[in-house]
């Protein structure tokens, strides 16, 4: 089992956006030994309008993954690091990161979102 963990991000508001760089995916390995796994791409989604995000806004590039190429049995983290995408809390936005990940040969969608949140400057 792979499931999205969420993350939090923060930016001031009027400010530059928020920089979003990972994604990480909690697994289960069932089996006593490693599984070998691919990251086939990911997709930067984003919603406008309260929804869970779904809009494609961009294809990042993946920078690393961690562990590289086999998950380890029982449980435990995959970290994929990627181009970051700027991440802007106006009002009700909604950011997440989809991998694409293949193991046994069978492709997966995985979906993490990044909670953006915006504070005010401190006069």
């Amino acid at each position: 089992m792979i499931a999205g963990e969420d993350s939090e991000h923060w930016h001031e508001h009027g400010g530059d956006a928020a920089r979003v760089g990972y994604v990480t995916l909690r697994v289960h390995n069932p089996f006593e030994r490693e599984v070998p796994f691919t990251v086939a791409g990911l997709e930067f989604l984003r919603s406008f309008s309260c929804e869970p995000p779904s809009e494609v806004k961009a294809r990042p590039v993946v920078r690393a993954v961690d562990p590289p190429r086999a998950l380890p049995p029982g449980e435990s983290a995959l970290t994929i690091s990627f181009e970051a995408q700027e991440a802007y809390q106006g009002h009700c936005d909604r950011f997440a990161t989809r991998a694409r990940i293949v193991v046994f040969g069978v492709e997966r969608g995985v979906t993490s979102e990044h909670n953006v949140g915006r504070f005010d400057p401190i006069d």
